[in-house]
């Protein structure tokens, strides 16, 4: 019995061992499933624009573009959407290489390199671009502790939360929406008549999220004109 009780003993040691690493491993993966979910809630929902590509995170800076960019955050002029409560700072950010890479999310961004700015509004086009998150089930109305372009997307309804004849307040320029469309993140550069600048008119540009947590493959567009 003696011989046989040594001889068990390493046994129910292995068995502990294996059970102690199945242990570690449910642990490891559990752990991994969280944090997923945590980053694709958060981190991995700060997604940014870029014109005729996908969107890449907000983190994934191109080698040299923030400093190219030249982002300001806050350019002492608002951007107000009243119909859907949105006050935020116009900041302003080149364009690198074709890329609209919002750098933040308390701010909307004008383009500088691309249209005119905010005090030239009569001149040309002023493009606006801003990001919005990634969150299920939200619906219009119910984002306004997200990024500026949770505000203007109604996401079960997949369109603008903005309606033709809304007000947008820019510094001291009033637009009104004149229609709003969807377009793939891969064809965005292919709406040739958005590029063009033409005066008195209002681009803004974020991401349709598609209330499953998942990526957005959408880009919304607000059209909009200065008011007469």
């Amino acid at each position: 019995m003696a011989v046989k009780a040594r001889r068990a003993l390493p046994a129910k040691k292995d068995r502990r061992g294996w059970i102690f690493i199945a242990l570690a491993l449910l642990c490891l993966v559990g752990a991994g499933y969280f944090g997923w979910q945590y980053w694709s809630q958060t981190a991995g929902a700060l997604e940014t624009m870029e014109v005729g590509r996908y969107v890449v995170p907000d983190d994934d800076m191109l080698p040299g573009e923030a400093e190219r960019q030249s982002a300001l955050e806050d350019s002492k002029v608002r951007f107000v959407v009243p119909s859907v409560g949105l006050d935020v700072p116009l900041g302003s950010i080149n364009a690198v290489d074709g890329r609209m890479n919002p750098p933040g999310f308390k701010s909307a961004y004008s383009v500088r390199n691309m249209g005119v700015p905010p005090e030239r509004a009569e001149e040309g086009t002023l493009y606006v671009v801003a990001h919005s998150l990634r969150t299920e089930g939200a619906t219009a109305g119910q984002n306004n502790h997200l990024a500026p372009g949770s505000y203007l997307i109604d996401v079960p309804n997949q369109r603008a939360a903005v309606a033709v004849g809304d007000e947008i307040l820019v510094d001291a320029h009033r637009y009104w929406v004149t229609g709003s469309r969807t377009v793939l993140k891969t064809a965005l550069r292919k709406e040739t008549d958005i590029w063009t600048s033409t005066p008195g008119r209002l681009v803004f540009i974020t991401c349709l999220q598609n209330g499953k947590g998942t990526p957005s493959t959408m880009n919304l567009i607000i059209l909009a004109e200065l008011a007469q």
